[in-house]
């Protein structure tokens, strides 16, 4: 049986890189940061503090002069560092996909 709860947090991220070469050519990006739960998760032991670290990359594709659908992946990381109690770090791969309009 799986039991659904509702649990409130906030973030911010200290540390954040983006390269932008040309607006044509993709872009890069390197975040990281912590967030703070109103309850432990994933587990009871776990913590209310996790870490948060990420990079990526995408690409637009121009579809005319002023539109571009943008795809790209990004690399996700959350953790408690191994600060307390249990440490279910979750790592993940997440593409994404956007559309663009330019003036």
């Amino acid at each position: 049986m799986i039991i659904f709860s509702r649990v409130m947090f906030a973030g911010i991220v200290v540390l954040s890189s983006a390269l932008a070469i040309c607006a044509q050519d993709g872009d890069s990006q390197v975040n990281g940061g912590g967030l703070i739960f109103s309850q432990s998760v994933p587990l009871p032991d776990a913590g209310q503090f996790a870490f948060v670290g990420e990079a990526g990359a995408g690409a637009p594709i121009f579809t005319s002069e002023r539109r571009a659908v943008t795809l790209g992946v990004r690399f996700h990381h959350i953790s408690n560092g191994d600060r307390t109690g249990s440490n279910r770090g979750l790592t993940q791969f997440v593409f994404y996909a956007g559309f663009s309009v330019f003036k």
